[in-house]
Parts: structure tokens; C-alpha cells; sequence
């Protein structure tokens, strides 16, 4: 019997009875049943989420482990929640080992609650976590060779909107708020997130989010060692984030310089006859400065996402009025 067989036949055995997988809803572990090395032995434990039949209030989290070829159980947890959000690992307490985060659906509309557990010597147990959260992300945010939680969280009637870092606590054997910032309140979905270079030496978050309207703008989330603060320096409260956007553009590595690029975007000149339909938009492309957190001009180009085209801008148009004009004897602008 393969290793995928022994785990399906423990799962079974544990249930006892009938039961239904559960699948992640959201991140990089998508799969019923999630293989990683946690304890950095070089073999793979195993990590599965079931409801038992008739069951829709709780959900079982198992760990198990192959213990010289046989595989075991290390835990069973029972989680109240209607379903699995998003898995995830990371080394937060400098050991080599990876724990366990966990976030778990509640009833109310992007609010889940994040469980953090770690392994060791054939057992799991539990650490505090405590914090509900729209979405998490694990990477060294501070430079200091462990990882750190980055939790966003959507405006709601129980969360303000805001940007939190957990960081763990040896003593406590739990995660805390390091550090806090606001978001904005207008974003009611996260279209693209993605932990990235800032810099040679500081990493961050960059999160493209969408309003009611669908339009969209950029944050960016990054921990300042020096002040020992997190920072969303796009964001400013009461006043237009100058990235909000009505066309469907998201931030990328634009130049092949392992850097986001993060757009502003503009309408170009046209005339009030024309359909907009046809109305071209220019995008600047910029990086972000950490030393001035501004952003800098780094690529233009004209774009008609409806007419699928785009068009680099030549530096020597940069200062001067540039438009696109469509041809309709031709089909061409």
C-alpha cells in the first residue's frame, strides 16, 4: 500500500464513519490532504481537513506522520466553522521547523479566524493565534531570519479595515500584533496580493483591491524597521489614493527587474463625440522608493484593454499631448 492509500485508510479509520474532505478554499494548498516537511527531517507529514456526515458545524484538522514507514496519527483537532479558508506555513520562531496556520470560514462575509499549530516529535499542539482576518500571507517581513503573519482585513460591522503583523511569542507560545496600519475602507475585495521585493533588503505586500464600483487601487505594506512601524504610505485617509483606476490593470514586474511595478492610469485626450469605447488610457508604470515611499516613473504606454492593444510610450513623448485615434476604414489606431 503507497503512502496516498495508508493516509486515505488512517483518515477513514479515524472518522469512523462516513465524512466528506474539505479543500481550501484560497491560497497556495489547495489539495484535500497537504504534504510538507515540518519538522525539516526531510520526510513529509500530512495535513487533512474532513466533516463527518451530517455534520455542518465543526471540521476535523489531522496531522499525521510516516513513523519508519507506517504512517500515524499525531492529532486530531475539531474546529468549530462552516469551512477551511486557506493553509499555509512559515518559521516563525527561528527553530527550522514550520508551523501550521490554519484559517477557518465564519458566518459573517470575509471574516475567517486564524489557528496556528506546530509540530514536533510525533505531536501537535496548538498555539494562539487569535486574530480574525479577509486574507494572510507568510514571509520575513522584518529581516530578522523568521517569518512573520501579515492578516489584511476588509471593512465590515466587526473589522475595521487594516493591516496587521504577528509576530510569535517563545514565552506564550502565541502569535501578537506587532504592528498595525489602515487600510483602506472603500476595497471590498483583494483582486491580486503578493509578498515582493521592496528593495535589496525589505520586503512587502502589494495589494491591488476593488470597490463596489470596480474600480481598483494599489497598497502597499511594508514594516519600517527604523520606526518600528508598519506603513501603508498610499493610503491616506479622506484623500484619492492617485493608483485608483477604472480599467482592470494589476501591478507586475513590467522591466524584468524582480520589482513590481505599480500603474497609475489616465484618459487620454479625446474628442466628446467620440465612443468611449474607443478612448485610449495612458499607463505609467512606476516602482516604489522606499527611502521617500513615492512612487517613480518607470515605463509608459497607451492601452485599449477593450480593443486589446497596447503601445510603449517613446521617452521623447513623454512631455509632449499624445493621443490614439481609432481608424474604422481600416481597423487600425
Amino acid at each position: 500500500m503507497g503512502d496516498e492509500a495508508e493516509i486515505e485508510q488512517l483518515i477513514a479509520d479515524t472518522a469512523k464513519g462516513d465524512y466528506t474532505l474539505k479543500y481550501p478554499k484560497s491560497g497556495n494548498y489547495r489539495s484535500a490532504i497537504v504534504m510538507t516537511d515540518l519538522d525539516g527531517d526531510g520526510t513529509s507529514e500530512a495535513i487533512a481537513f474532513y466533516r463527518e456526515k451530517g455534520n455542518t458545524t465543526s471540521i476535523h484538522m489531522l496531522v499525521m506522520y510516516d513513523d519508519n514507514g507506517s504512517w500515524k496519527l499525531s492529532s486530531d483537532f475539531v474546529t468549530e466553522t462552516t469551512d477551511i479558508d486557506c493553509v499555509d506555513f512559515a518559521n516563525v520562531d527561528g527553530n527550522g521547523a514550520l508551523e501550521i496556520f490554519v484559517g477557518y470560514a465564519t458566518y459573517s462575509p470575509n471574516v475567517n479566524f486564524l489557528s496556528c499549530y506546530s509540530y514536533g516529535g510525533g505531536t501537535t499542539q496548538a498555539n494562539t493565534a487569535g486574530q480574525n482576518y479577509s486574507a494572510f500571507y507568510c514571509g520575513d517581513l522584518n529581516s530578522d531570519g523568521m517569518d512573520e503573519v501579515l492578516t489584511l482585513s476588509l471593512y465590515s460591522t466587526e473589522n475595521e479595515a487594516r493591516a496587521s503583523m504577528l509576530s510569535y511569542d517563545a514565552e506564550k507560545k502565541s502569535m501578537f500584533a506587532k504592528a498595525t496600519v489602515p487600510m483602506d475602507p472603500n476595497v471590498v475585495k483583494y483582486k491580486n496580493v503578493t509578498i515582493c521585493d521592496l528593495d535589496n533588503k525589505t520586503k512587502g505586500i502589494v495589494v491591488d483591491g476593488s470597490f463596489a464600483s470596480e474600480e481598483i487601487n494599489t497598497q502597499v505594506i511594508y514594516y519600517n524597521n527604523e520606526l518600528s512601524l508598519l506603513r501603508n504610505p498610499l493610503f491616506k485617509d479622506k484623500t484619492k489614493n492617485l493608483t485608483q483606476r477604472t480599467i482592470p490593470v494589476i501591478c507586475a514586474d513590467i522591466n524584468n527587474d524582480q520589482l513590481y511595478e505599480i500603474p497609475v492610469v489616465s484618459q487620454l485626450p479625446h474628442s466628446g463625440s467620440e465612443g468611449t469605447e474607443t478612448v485610449a488610457d495612458k499607463i505609467i508604470w512606476n516602482s516604489f522608493d522606499l527611502g521617500s515611499e513615492t512612487l517613480v516613473q518607470s515605463v509608459s504606454m497607451v492601452a485599449n484593454y477593450d480593443l486589446k492593444y497596447t503601445v510603449k510610450m517613446p521617452e521623447k513623448w513623454q512631455k509632449d499631448t499624445v493621443t490614439a485615434l481609432i481608424n474604422s476604414e481600416n481597423n487600425s489606431t
